[in-house]
């Protein structure tokens, strides 16, 4: 051997990448696996061990193999390997890990927990996430289904064990890397991106009427029966126009109905926390509907005659419409003309 190999030698074996790589290998034939070590993360069970050896072989790859792959001529790259002789061994080392390693994102148990939530929430027609399991302090109980509450518990372990960590790089090189590792990642975040910007149906509609009738300039909220010359249209009779209203109508009474009217039936603190817990979008929705009540006061239909007859006189019922009507029939569209009858 040459005095020069034998520098060579010396410097390859004081090279920390080549000492890491030694014990990454030496780890993998103890553990009797293929799969290297996995890098340090919340996952409890990966231990201490592992995931020093997991981020040694994630820097051994950013810090030596990848600037040795993006140099351009050989030249270089022979100027490279003297300055690092350990890089041909570290490099076949890392080849034999990778090629017993080959990882496709249909692999990972993040990709298919990831697609199960979605099927789920699809299934179920709903913007809201599967939930975690939690207790009634009331009854000691379990609150949320079983499958919701093992999809909420995989949606979790997504969050802090894939994406978690690859929020924390720093560097386009380590995340480049982590998504080299992780094939399922890109398509793992598109699908956590399409649960984290779903907006609640609710919501989405209270937010529609606001913009309706800011459009319109009025302060009358849309209605849900559309009448032309006093008689009730059917949906199939109605202009866009019409459509558009009713549609918006309805849904302003469905929110009345089937998210605030719950709410407000709910008789201990402990329940509505529970509630606004499991509809987050409760709050804004409750605003935009106490905004739309404070410009529309209701009329008690016990004082509707008295209305009724005051507004015959003032010839804004039209002159074939009699008092005996049924007031039902007319009800909402007095509504929209009390805003300058409030004292009556």
């Amino acid at each position: 051997m040459s005095i020069i190999e034998k520098i060579d030698l010396k410097v390859k074996e004081e090279s920390k990448f080549y000492l890491d790589i030694l014990a990454i290998k030496e780890w993998m034939e103890k553990n009797n696996t293929t799969k290297p070590p996995r890098c340090k993360s919340d996952n409890k069970a990966i231990s201490e061990e592992e995931g020093n050896l997991g981020n040694q072989l994630r820097y051994i790859r950013a810090n030596l193999i990848k600037p040795y792959n993006e140099l351009d001529n050989e030249e270089e790259k022979e100027d490279y390997k003297i300055k690092h002789p350990e890089l041909e061994e570290v490099i076949k080392i890392v080849e034999e890990i990778d090629r017993n390693n080959v990882r496709l994102k249909e692999d990972s148990t993040f990709y298919w927990n990831a697609l199960k939530i979605k099927e789920w929430m699809e299934k179920n027609n709903t913007t809201k996430p599967p939930r975690n399991q939690y207790k009634s302090r009331k009854t000691g109980k379990n609150v949320v289904p079983i499958e919701e509450a093992r999809l909420g518990d995989k949606l979790s372990e997504i969050r802090m064990n894939l994406i978690s960590p690859y929020s924390r790089l720093e560097t386009e090189k380590d995340k480049e890397l982590y998504r080299m590792e992780h094939p399922e990642l890109e398509e793992v975040l598109q699908i956590i991106e399409w649960i984290d910007n779903r907006i609640p149906e609710k919501l989405q509609q209270a937010r529609d009427i606001k913009t309706w009738m800011k459009n319109k300039n009025t302060t009358n909220p849309p209605r849900a029966t559309i009448r032309r010359n006093n008689k009730a249209l059917r949906l199939k009779d109605m202009d866009e126009i019409e459509k558009e209203e009713y549609m918006l109508g309805t849904a302003l009474r469905r929110i009345r109905t089937k998210l605030i009217d719950p709410y407000n039936k709910l008789e201990t603190n402990e329940e509505k926390e529970e509630y606004k817990r499991n509809n987050p979008e409760l709050l804004e929705v409750m605003e935009i509907v106490r905004e739309i009540d404070r410009n529309n006061r209701k009329v008690e239909k016990n004082n509707l005659k008295q209305i009724v007859l005051k507004q015959k006189q003032n010839g804004l019922l039209g002159k074939n419409i009699e008092v005996e009507s049924t007031f039902d029939e007319i009800f909402e569209r007095i509504e929209h003309n009390l805003s300058n009858e409030q004292e009556i």
